[in-house]
């Protein structure tokens, strides 16, 4: 299982999860305390066989944009 959190990142404001990154495992997607993120994007063919993302604390979020294939 693998596990990616993105915390206290005060001055991050993108997120970009390339295409077919990290499709082979199960996993986690977290992000937290990151006031000043606005967009999270997350390609194609990324994150396949995750079974949740998890935001807390993202204030200033505007957009989550999915690939065509994504299945979070």
């Amino acid at each position: 299982m693998t596990i990616i959190q993105i915390r206290d990142m005060s001055s991050l404001q993108s997120i970009n999860i390339a295409s077919a990154s990290d499709n082979t495992s199960s996993g986690f997607f977290e992000i937290e305390n990151c006031p000043v993120l606005k967009t999270v994007t997350i390609q194609s063919g990324s994150l396949q066989n995750y079974d949740s993302i998890n935001l807390t604390t993202v204030p200033k979020l505007i957009a989550i944009v999915l690939g065509s294939d994504s299945t979070i």
